[in-house]
């Protein structure tokens, strides 16, 4: 569920960055690669950043199994993003954070006798106590692309977007007085197609095909003293269809994502938005089924997802603020 306490080279180090990111993400079952068009767009997919055209506040609270302020653990992001001569730039922050953790002696090393009168005499009283925390600054740059492939003389030329992403990451982690360093890379791309115009149908939306190979930078993170985690890269890659409804102006995405970094693991959501005002949710991913709704309110947009997991439900709240 967390980074793992153990400072030797493990399979999960860096996982707090794999918990999601955004309302509106969640809220479909976190299949957002081919879409991520929103302040969360860089977690996703970097090439989303492409397609903001404001200067974007982005921020998230999430109290992981329980409420707030009486929660296991919070995690939080801030962000910016802002259009600059052709490209979209981007600095976000994620912190993961776990308080009062118990700290309790090391017997495994005693015989058995001596192992139970320590238990026993302690009387469940921990040592004292550690916190963890986990943070992560991404900073995006993101141009889009218009190309126009000719199909022949007798056929047509057919606009084709294809926004381009990059992130680098710096990760920093503190744990019982311990603490280490990683730096790692994202690149993503996505292409957006008008099917009206590819099958010469009005009215048809756009398909979008994204991906985003995560961490092939090979990133470390570095404890010291010869002990690193290693996060290896993950292709992950998905297939989405927007289709507009201009009689109740109106609109619905369908997307899929697959993720392969341990194990295949697809993911399915579904988003109505009406008339830019009102948006419903539903998605699926391997632990279940998920759900969320957003508000806009001019300049102002609020994202809300409920997440079911083995460990119990998980509420998030993401908003954004964008200035023309």
């Amino acid at each position: 569920m967390f980074s793992p306490i153990s400072l030797q080279g493990a399979k999960y180090g860096g996982e707090f960055l794999q918990i999601g990111l955004g309302g509106r993400a969640a809220g479909m079952g976190g299949a957002f690669c081919s879409l991520a068009d929103d302040g969360s767009g860089f977690y996703w997919n970097p090439a989303g950043y492409a397609r903001l055209h404001t200067l974007q506040f982005s921020g998230m609270y999430a109290p992981l199994y329980g409420g707030v302020g009486s929660s296991l653990a919070d995690y939080h992001h801030l962000g910016v993003s802002m259009p600059i001569s052709g490209v979209i730039l981007g600095v976000n922050w994620i912190r993961l954070s776990v308080g009062d953790i118990p700290r309790y002696p090391d017997y495994s090393n005693l015989d058995y006798i001596t192992r139970r009168n320590l238990i026993l005499n302690a009387n469940g009283e921990p040592q004292g106590y550690f916190s963890d925390i986990e943070d992560a600054v991404f900073l995006t740059i993101a141009r889009m692309n218009r190309l126009r492939i000719d199909f022949g003389w007798n056929y047509f030329k057919l606009p084709v977007e294809v926004p381009i992403g990059l992130n680098l990451k710096m990760i920093r982690q503190s744990l019982a007085g311990y603490s280490s360093f990683g730096i790692g890379a994202d690149f993503g791309m996505q292409i957006l197609v008008g099917l009206d115009e590819l099958l010469s149908i009005k009215g048809l939306g756009d398909f979008c095909f994204g991906f985003n190979w995560q961490d092939f930078s090979k990133t470390g993170i570095n404890w010291g003293n010869n002990n690193s985690d290693a996060i290896p890269a993950n292709f992950k890659h998905g297939f989405g269809l927007s289709q507009r409804f201009s009689r109740i102006d109106s609109e619905i995405n369908l997307v899929m994502d697959v993720d392969n970094r341990w194990e295949k693991e697809q993911h399915f959501g579904f988003e109505f938005i009406f008339q830019q005002f009102l948006a419903f949710r539903i998605g699926h991913e391997r632990r279940g089924w998920t759900a969320g709704f957003g508000g806009k309110y001019k300049q102002l947009t609020l994202d809300y997802a409920f997440v079911n997991t083995d460990l119990g439900a998980l509420n998030r709240l993401s908003g954004s603020f964008f200035i023309e």
